[in-house]
């Protein structure tokens, strides 16, 4: 089996080259900057709106289907003066229609 490892530092194109390293006082000063700027960060955004916006979302859907559900006609089986009967009833009628029905 190969090493990937090896595989790795055969192609790094830097591996020969001796750049300086940092001086341990620049080290500590890159350190210094790192942890400023951890202790300055801002928190991300909430991902979930606030209760209260949440609250208002769904009340304002909720009247908002009651409205609409009142501008609406009824349905033609609950208008008044229709007649209310069972599925079986119905069944019944339609059956009895198409017999009579010619073709």
């Amino acid at each position: 089996m190969t090493d990937v490892g090896r595989w790795l530092r055969d192609a790094d194109p830097l591996a020969g080259d001796e750049a300086p390293s940092l001086s341990p006082l620049d080290k500590q000063a890159m350190r210094r900057a790192m942890l400023t700027a951890l202790e300055a960060r801002t928190t991300a955004p909430q991902l979930w709106p606030h209760p209260l916006a949440m609250a208002a979302t769904v009340a304002l859907t909720l009247a908002t289907g009651v409205v609409v559900g009142h501008r609406l006609p009824p349905p033609r089986e609950t208008q008044p003066g229709a007649r209310l009967h069972s599925s079986v009833d119905t069944h019944a009628e339609n059956v009895a229609a198409l017999a009579r029905r010619q073709l």
